[in-house]
């Protein structure tokens, strides 16, 4: 019996149309989208359904909404939580739960420390939060992270330490772009 790990991404992952074909062909799947967009719909003033699975001819408008972290966020999340309950019914039980940023609230999820419906709720409000502050990037560079510190000036911070020569800065996207 094989130990599995389900990894889910945080925001950044998603895109019009994303799940679509086993949204259409696997009943769980379906049950747990259509349940969690049920729980998620009246805290939004438009049609999630509608950015998700767009009209033919839609796709880019709803690509660019999805752009926001209040939409996307969720919706990742909710397209993980139904994914792994689909894994789950076909027997694909999981030892273990990661997640990257947003993706560490669905594994929180999955493995029972809070309600779906909780879940999506933390989602959406961590996704207004981010709406709020101003637009900024991360950017992979390979230096070791004292050497990138020296780079940085006032308006850039030290994001992550991926390696021994493999530092991520982040901060305001024009800055970001001269760095």
């Amino acid at each position: 019996n094989p130990d599995y790990v389900f990894m889910f991404p945080g925001g950044g992952a998603q895109y019009a149309g994303m799940a679509r074909d086993l949204y259409e062909t696997e009943p769980v799947f379906a049950e747990w989208m259509d349940q969690g967009l049920t729980i998620l719909q009246p805290k939004l003033d438009y049609d999630i359904r509608a950015l998700w699975l767009p009209a033919l001819g839609q796709e880019d408008a709803a690509n660019t909404a999805l752009t926001k972290p209040s939409v996307q966020l969720p919706l990742i999340m909710i397209v993980e939580y139904a994914l792994a309950q689909l894994w789950m019914s076909w027997g694909v039980q999981p030892a273990a739960l990661t997640g990257h940023s947003m993706g560490e609230n669905t594994a929180a999820c999955v493995a029972g420390v809070m309600s779906f419906e909780d879940c999506i709720g933390l989602v959406h409000l961590r996704g207004q939060l981010f709406d709020t502050v101003p637009v900024g990037g991360m950017l992979s560079v390979s230096l070791p992270a004292e050497t990138l510190r020296g780079y940085l000036g006032d308006t850039l911070d030290l994001a992550a330490i991926n390696g021994p020569d493999l530092s991520v800065a982040s901060g305001p996207q024009e800055t970001l772009d001269a760095l």
